[in-house]
C-alpha cells in the first residue's frame, strides 16, 4: 500500500512529464491503429470506383506514408523521455530511502541486521521502477489502446462493439480472480528473500 501511494505521488507530481509520453506513444501507436482504417478506405474508393477515386487513394496514400515516417523519430523521441523520466525518479527514490535511513537511530540500525535492510532496500527500489516502467510502457498503453481501438470499431461497425463489451469485463474478472493469489505469492517470495539475505 505504501509503495502504491507512493508510486500515485510520484505520477501527480510528474503529470506533464507522463501525459507527453502518452501523447508520444499515441503517435507512435498511430500507424497500428490508423493505416488499417485507411487501407480500408482505398480498398472501399477502389471498389465503388466513383469519379474521385483517385483523390481519395491519393489522401489516404500521403497519411500512410506520414504516418509510417513520422514513426521511426517519434519512437526513439518517447524512449529517451521515457527512460530518462525512469532513471531520474529511480534516482530520486534511492536518495530519499537513504535519507531516511539516515534519520533513524543508531540503535535501530544495531538490532536491524543489515542484509535485511539491504534487501528491503534494493527490492523496494528496483520493484518501484519496474511498476512505473510497467505503467508507462504496458497499463496505460493497453489503456489508450482499448479505448481506441473501441472507437474505431463503434465508428466502423456495431457487431465488433458487442464483442468488446463482452470481452473486457470477462478480463477484468479473470485478473481480479487471481490478484489476490498472485499478492500472496510475491509476500511470501520477498519474506523468504529478505531471511536468506539477513
Amino acid at each position: 500500500r505504501k509503495k502504491s501511494r507512493f508510486l500515485k505521488k510520484i505520477l501527480l507530481m510528474n503529470f506533464g512529464k507522463i501525459f507527453v509520453i502518452m501523447l508520444l506513444y499515441v503517435l507512435q501507436a498511430s500507424p497500428l491503429l490508423i493505416i488499417p482504417v485507411l487501407t480500408s478506405n482505398i480498398i472501399d474508393a477502389i471498389t465503388s470506383g466513383g469519379g474521385n477515386a483517385s483523390t481519395e487513394i491519393i489522401i489516404n496514400s500521403s497519411i500512410i506514408a506520414a504516418l509510417l515516417l513520422q514513426n521511426v523519430p517519434t519512437t526513439v523521441l518517447r524512449s529517451k523521455i521515457l527512460y530518462k523520466f525512469v532513471r531520474n525518479t529511480s534516482a530520486g527514490v534511492k536518495c530519499a530511502v537513504v535519507r531516511k535511513l539516515q534519520d533513524l537511530s543508531i540503535t535501530y540500525h544495531k538490532n536491524m541486521e543489515t542484509g535485511s535492510v539491504q534487501a528491503k532496500f534494493l527490492r523496494d527500489t528496483d520493484s518501484i521502477e519496474g511498476l512505473l516502467v510497467q505503467l508507462l510502457q504496458s497499463v496505460f498503453p493497453n489503456i489508450l489502446n482499448s479505448v481506441i481501438s473501441i472507437c474505431i470499431a463503434v465508428c466502423k461497425s456495431g457487431t465488433v462493439s458487442l464483442f468488446f463489451l463482452v470481452v473486457i469485463p470477462f478480463n477484468v474478472f479473470l485478473s481480479l480472480l487471481f490478484r489476490n493469489k498472485i499478492r500472496k505469492m510475491n509476500r511470501s517470495y520477498r519474506k523468504e528473500v529478505e531471511s536468506l539475505s539477513a
